[in-house]
């Protein structure tokens, strides 16, 4: 079942989400589980007020490593930029991850990390692993034949 799916409690969501989101950040990017990362997706691109709060509490958490904190917010930039968020949710997420990018950057420095994934937007995270196996697993997810089936908001005009 879809963590986007409105039978879902609230409280079930949230903690679907978290370990949704304990299991994305933990594992390096080509050990991920597909479907792990496809609810991850959906929860990004279909409930992405709830999804950014998520994150941010992952993000807040000082027991959760940087490298882990990277790996969200560089999977939440990938996504954000799919044409099925409307033009108001990619907007707030790309506030969201300037601000994080920011946050964490006074941390410490991770550009030079990332030297060889080919991936340019995972090297700007410092996170050295490949990802686009999870990337094309969920473009099925992202189609306008998909939001018009599940009825779910999109970016996409109507026909």
């Amino acid at each position: 079942m879809s963590l986007v799916t409105p039978s879902r409690t609230k409280a079930g969501e949230q903690d679907a989400l978290d370990q949704v989101l304990v299991k994305v950040s933990k594992t390096p990017l080509h050990k991920v589980d597909e479907g792990v990362f496809a609810c991850f997706a959906k929860s990004v691109w279909f409930d992405t007020g709830h999804a950014q709060a998520r994150v941010q509490e992952r993000l807040k958490d000082p027991a959760v490593p940087f490298l882990r904190k990277r790996r969200l917010l560089y999977l939440m930039d990938r996504l954000r930029r799919y044409p099925c968020l409307d033009d108001h949710d990619a907007g707030v997420l790309k506030q969201f991850v300037q601000l994080w990018e920011k946050q964490l950057s006074t941390i410490g420095s991770w550009r030079q990390t990332a030297a060889h994934t080919k991936d340019k937007l995972a090297q700007s995270w410092g996170v050295d692993e490949d990802a686009s196996r999870l990337f094309s697993s969920v473009l099925d997810f992202q189609t306008r034949h998909y939001t018009d089936a599940h009825n779910l908001k999109s970016g996409y005009s109507p026909l």
